[in-house]
């Protein structure tokens, strides 16, 4: 059975203005969160929880309805849904032959998110009148690890992992009182952060000075050879694909201070789902990490699939651009001129 989350209906602080949240409670009622499950999900809980799905996706229906008549001189309308990642990151790593007893039960449950997306998606499109234009965007993609490529402890989804610095000397550990590993910092000359990143303990920077300023190349370059060089216990396989060093990413269109000192990719089959593998790769059964990008409409071409990398950074400026308006300040993306209809812009 489903319980819901706790939430203070008389809390409005997340809705601007905070009347239009009153509105919607009233008119339309409340969100229900997604359901929950346990360590297992089971066929019962799985019609729950894909239930519970399409009641958050009608709701952002008939929510999207109302502001639409409510302001109907509206120019800019965005959301963000979220179904078909988590879905992902649950259900992906065990819908692969062999990597679960159940799998076609939980490709069954992964492509049943995309259709309860696909109806909202559908009830929007009566809004295609000749004069707006629908983006459909994901900022990723997701493939699964590969069948006995077990992450051998290197980047995670948030926190430090340690095995693989560990295993290379570069953080040290220790376990305390209670059996808790815990990291030795005044030992620790690096660790990984985070799914790919590998920050040095760096004097002026961190608590516990390890690094010392004039040691920080020559550590990057000693770590980045380490990390080429390590292979997987297992397969025998390398399992970083690539490394750069903060300032170099740039040329990527990432780096700075919020970024490790070091920034790292896994090789195909080691990755995690996204976010620590390059957006070009491509796993097992047609997944892929690269993002989808779907445009109809006004002011765009009918039929028409371009063969130009479109990057999420690419659709801010290709929508200010159909609404007639000023690119943002430091807006770092391109205009998507391909797919422009220059004959059918208002």
């Amino acid at each position: 059975f489903y319980i819901s989350n706790a939430t203070n209906m008389d809390d409005l602080n997340y809705y601007y203005p905070q009347e239009v949240g009153k509105e919607i409670l009233e008119k339309v009622g409340p969100m229900f969160p997604y359901a929950k499950f346990g360590r297992e999900l089971t066929h019962e809980g799985a019609e729950i929880l894909l239930e519970s799905f399409d009641m958050l996706h009608e709701w952002h229906a008939d929510v999207t309805d109302f502001l639409f008549k409510k302001y109907p001189d509206w120019q800019l309308y965005y959301l963000h849904l979220h179904a078909i990642d988590l879905y992902a990151h649950w259900f992906m790593q065990k819908f692969l032959p062999g990597s679960y007893a159940e799998n076609d039960f939980m490709r069954e449950m992964f492509n049943r998110i995309y259709e309860s997306m696909d109806k909202y998606i559908g009830r929007m499109m009566k809004y295609l009148d000749g004069e707006t234009t629908i983006f459909v965007v994901s900022d990723h993609g997701v493939t699964p690890r590969s069948v006995g490529f077990d992450n051998p402890g290197i980047g995670s989804l948030s926190g430090i992992t340690n095995k693989v610095m560990e295993d290379l000397g570069y953080t040290k550990c220790y376990t305390d009182e209670n059996g808790v590993v815990k990291i030795d910092w005044t030992k620790t000359k690096a660790v990984f952060q985070r799914s790919s990143y590998v920050y040095l303990n760096l004097k002026g920077r961190e608590t516990y000075v390890i690094v010392q300023p004039e040691d920080q190349e020559r550590l990057i370059d000693e770590i980045i050879g380490d990390l080429y060089n390590y292979r997987d216990p297992l397969t025998k396989r390398r399992i970083v694909y690539m490394c750069m060093r903060n300032k170099d990413a740039k040329v990527l269109g990432i780096g700075g201070e919020e970024y490790g000192d070091i920034i790292y990719w896994l090789n195909e089959g080691f990755n995690r789902g996204h976010g620590d593998s390059l957006p070009g790769f491509t796993g097992e059964h047609h997944t892929s990490v690269s993002p989808i990008f779907i445009a109809a409409g006004q002011g765009i071409k009918s039929g028409f699939v371009t063969e130009r990398a479109i990057r999420e950074m690419d659709v801010t400026p290709t929508a200010a651009y159909l609404l007639g308006v000023r690119m943002p300040h430091q807006c770092e993306g391109a205009v998507v001129y391909q797919i422009i209809d220059e004959n059918d812009i208002c």
